[in-house]
């Protein structure tokens, strides 16, 4: 709250949700006092609920602008209702573009070749080491396990199992390391393999995930666990000024340098207060190490200034807690790190000592001797946890890794031999009834792929309520496997000559509701319109997809087609005007324009790479080309995208969309109102392009 920097109480405020929509609403709320005059509220929902209502109260009266009402569905954890198009989820999770370490740690595997991955992998490290082997396919997930010891596999379970019901991921196959120690070298003798692990090393070349505690602590927060990164700013211990002036650490012995630690402390303690609580992998001596001492709250531990964190097996764990506490921490140096450590500063969010520990009680004498610069690299520790290593954060790292990963697969996933499906687990008690738009899926018949015509029940579009059209799903023939489509029909289907061929963004499907809307839109002006899924996040593999869709479409004796249109929306626009760019090179003059629906010009906060991805556009000599964009969209900047249209030699149009964000969403718009925005500029555009 405004005006506060020291608690005013912890029972000050009170915050009540509820959904005017069930009287009996089961929404668990828990205020935090974080004690610097601000408050975490949290919540956890155990159904889902319609336009949830927040207040927040004060002596029974709203304040802060309260209520509050989040509009529509809200869908509680367990709840598997994925948002179709990744792009626009990672939007409204506000991810960040990139993470410094995803891009480090997959610099080493340009291409990542499944079917070798597959074989290989397992031979090398299935025998002494605990696998996973994951393929994730339609957003489901199937796993092998490789190895005795495999019961950690429950939290990659979890994580995985959790995000597919947030979002609909692209199709991955990919090992996991459930050990504690990295496991591929660095100047291995043997051909890298990527695995993903919980924590890297300077020796290693491992792909490194939050850890495995740290993720937990994310999906059971409010629930099973009682320690995670929200309950801790709630539990910060006393201000600054009334907390302990010694260092503080407890654990168990596992790295010779702990052993160091509590034999330094017997000689200073009133400098630093280190015990063991429990003894495994050395001989304990109670002469050298003093006996061991009981369990110690993890919350007491914010009594004290100091905190000490030393290494254990590999990285210490317990480091993003440490920081969000705010007491300032002394971190020993590692050849072992955690997936955020490269964004940490020595003396900006930690105090640093050396790894023999040599220097570690001058450094507390240090922190001692100079309390507000202390203070401060506390205060900007806990600002970095605050906001690189909350939920939001772990959920974007996983879905940009899993993306990235994805476009440097060769090779489509496969379900193989041995795998089983990880099952979502099952609410009767609380069901959740999902709002986004699913249709009809392809089928199969005892296992061969079948071609299917299947007719669904007439739609009526908004636009033209009359305009009666039917959808029919396909499958196109690509290399030894099938395309997903659905082709939408006017009921005038003797007068149709133009067809728009249409695909998704990365992370998407044909199912995506925008893409749906066109289809339906483009239908009730006369012209046939075929979407098609293709998950493959490499472009090269997208263009070819693509061709094999028009290559079907010309081939199709049912319908006499004069004029293709080929669209796409992000990345499916990138492939789009690829293909119309290898076309026209070829001599074929098929294509009589394209579409393209919010064009990546160039990643999110990253303006200086749109030449690379508008070289396709100013290659084009021929082909008509409109644009549909919005004014806010983060990866398509306005400035920019009228450069290169000044520079192209084809004849383009663009319409910009005011307010809209890459996703299209305008805040203060409906959905409706600006798809029929959209579905008009395009269904225009293309009439008058099959008039010329």
């Amino acid at each position: 709250m405004d005006g506060f920097t020291s608690s005013p109480g912890e029972k000050t405020f009170e915050v009540k949700i509820w959904s005017p929509t069930e009287p009996f609403s089961r929404i668990w709320v828990q205020v935090l006092d974080r004690n610097d005059g601000s408050f975490v509220v949290r919540y956890r929902m155990y159904a889902s609920y319609t336009d949830l209502h927040v207040q927040v109260l004060l002596q029974d009266k709203n304040v802060a602008q309260s209520p509050y009402v989040l509009k529509g569905a809200v869908y509680h954890e367990g709840c598997d209702c994925p948002e179709p198009d990744g792009a626009v989820w990672a939007e409204q999770m506000h991810c960040p573009a990139s993470f410094a370490q995803i891009d480090r740690d997959l610099a080493a595997f340009p291409e990542v070749h499944l079917q070798s991955m597959a074989q290989e992998i397992p031979h090398r490290f299935g025998q002494r080491h605990s696998l996973c082997h994951y393929t994730i396919r339609d957003n489901k997930v199937y796993i092998k396990t490789h190895g005795e010891h495999v019961g950690f596999r429950i939290f990659m379970d979890a994580i995985l199992l959790s995000l597919t019901r947030k979002v609909r991921l692209p199709d991955l196959e990919f090992f996991v390391n459930l050990g504690d120690w990295p496991l591929e070298k660095r100047r291995s003798p043997e051909k890298l393999h990527p695995i993903l692990s919980w924590c890297g090393s300077n020796d290693t070349q491992d792909i490194v995930m939050p850890t495995y505690d740290l993720t937990e602590s994310v999906l059971e927060t409010m629930g099973r666990v009682s320690l995670d990164m929200l309950s801790v700013q709630g539990n910060s211990g006393p201000v600054w000024a009334r907390k302990n002036s010694s260092a503080i650490w407890r654990g168990r012995d596992s790295r010779r340098e702990r052993l160091e630690l509590v034999k330094m402390a017997r000689i200073h303690p009133h400098v630093l207060d280190a015990a063991f609580t429990n003894f495994f992998f050395f001989q304990h001596d109670p002469d050298l190490y003093g006996p061991l001492v009981k369990h110690m709250s993890f919350f007491s531990f914010f009594k004290y200034k100091y905190q000490i964190n030393i290494d254990g097996t590999v990285a210490a764990y317990r480091l993003p807690y440490l920081l969000v506490g705010g007491s300032v921490v002394l971190k020993q140096d590692s050849p072992y790190y955690e997936h955020f450590y490269s964004q940490l500063r020595p003396w900006q969010h930690y105090i640093p000592f050396k790894a023999d520990l040599s220097d570690l009680l001058d450094k507390i004498r240090w922190a001692r001797n100079h309390d507000d610069e202390a203070r401060k690299i506390a205060l900007a520790g806990q600002e970095f946890a605050r906001t690189h290593l909350m939920g939001d954060n772990i959920f974007c790292y996983y879905f940009r890794l899993f993306q990235e990963y994805a476009k440097r697969q060769v090779t489509e996933p496969e379900v193989r031999e041995g795998m089983e499906l990880v099952e979502q687990p099952k609410d009767d008690l609380f069901p959740c009834y999902c709002h986004h738009t699913q249709l009809v899926n392809s089928s199969t018949v005892d296992g061969a792929v079948q071609l299917v015509f299947t007719r669904l029940l007439p739609r009526r579009h908004a636009q033209n309520p009359m305009a009666e059209c039917s959808e029919e799903t396909v499958k196109i023939p690509f290399g030894e496997k099938c395309l997903d489509a659905v082709v939408t029909i006017p009921d005038e289907v003797a007068q149709v000559r133009s067809v728009l061929l249409l695909t998704h963004g990365a992370g998407g499907d044909m199912n995506f509701r925008h893409l749906v809307s066109l289809a339906q839109a483009v239908a009730a002006r006369g012209h046939l319109c075929m979407r098609f899924t293709c998950k493959a996040l490499n472009l090269a593999h997208r263009v070819k997809a693509y061709r094999a869709a028009l290559k079907y479409l010309k081939s199709h004796d049912r319908f006499t087609i004069t004029s293709f249109f080929l669209g796409g929306r992000s990345m499916g626009a990138r492939a789009a005007v690829s293909l119309t760019r290898h076309l026209e090179e070829e001599g074929d003059e098929c294509v009589r324009g394209v579409v393209c629906v919010s064009f990546p010009l160039h990643p999110p906060a990253q303006t200086h790479t749109h030449q690379q991805r508008s070289e396709d556009l100013r290659a084009l000599s021929q082909q008509p080309l409109l644009f549909i964009s919005g004014t806010a969209d983060n990866m398509c900047e306005r400035k920019l995208l009228e450069k290169v249209v000044q520079g192209m030699q084809a004849p383009t149009a663009v319409r910009w969309i005011e307010g809209a964000s890459h996703g299209l969403a305008v805040r203060g718009r409906a959905e409706e109102a600006v798809l029929e925005e959209v579905n008009t500029h395009i269904t225009d555009w293309m009439c008058q392009q099959a008039l010329q």
